[in-house]
């Protein structure tokens, strides 16, 4: 067994925060490392080991650097009128279930859940991320993966982020509002690969 892994390096269109429907364009990248069962990945701005031995079995410590929202960077004036939310700080660690050649040979399906929690004392709560995916070759060159996540938040992460609180109903003109434990983000993942040459890779992931 040898290291192996990629880099990559390319623009992104996401939301201005989290809520938002407008929008910016954002450099984006990744790297992703493994030895024998052993393997280094980043997840948008977070980290992840697995430190399993165990072939279908993932698991280890996970970091995350949550970007928070600057009033003056929004667009829309109510939510500007809340003031900044701070970055956050995460740590935790995910656990999950990955079978190779299931329904074709060369595709892997990985189940796993990752729960994080806040030691900057921003927020001061926890999220639950859990996510199955599914990746397959579609030629010697060309594969395909798909991906969905669903996030849970506590009573604390959901109502600093989309909460609004007495003294910022007035400036906003929102009414006051708690927001509780629950569902916030549902997503869905594509990503197309075809290998140009031995080292070098095309990707597009929406």
């Amino acid at each position: 067994s040898q290291l192996h892994g990629a880099i990559y390096v390319m623009p992104a269109i996401a939301p201005d925060y989290a809520g938002s429907d407008d929008y910016r364009i954002i450099p984006f990248g990744g790297i992703y490392l493994q030895y024998e069962n052993f393997f280094l990945r980043t997840e948008g701005s977070g980290l992840s080991i697995n430190v399993s031995p165990i072939r279908n079995i993932v698991a280890g410590p996970a970091v995350n650097f949550r970007i928070g929202r600057r009033a003056k960077d929004v667009k829309n004036a109510a939510v500007a009128a809340l003031g900044d939310r701070e970055d956050a700080v995460e740590i935790g660690g995910f656990a999950g279930l990955r079978f190779d050649s299931v329904m074709v040979g060369g595709d892997q399906i990985e189940l796993n859940a990752k729960m994080m929690f806040d030691i900057s004392d921003t927020y001061d709560g926890r999220t639950i991320e859990t996510t199955v995916s599914y990746q397959a070759p579609l030629s010697d060159r060309l594969s395909l993966g798909i991906a969905a996540t669903a996030i849970h938040g506590d009573d604390g992460f959901q109502d600093y982020y989309f909460g609004v609180t007495d003294d910022g109903a007035a400036p906003s003109g929102l009414p006051s509002y708690q927001a509780g434990e629950g569902w916030n983000e549902v997503r869905g993942t594509l990503n197309m690969r075809y290998r140009l040459s031995q080292k070098w890779t095309a990707i597009g992931i929406a």
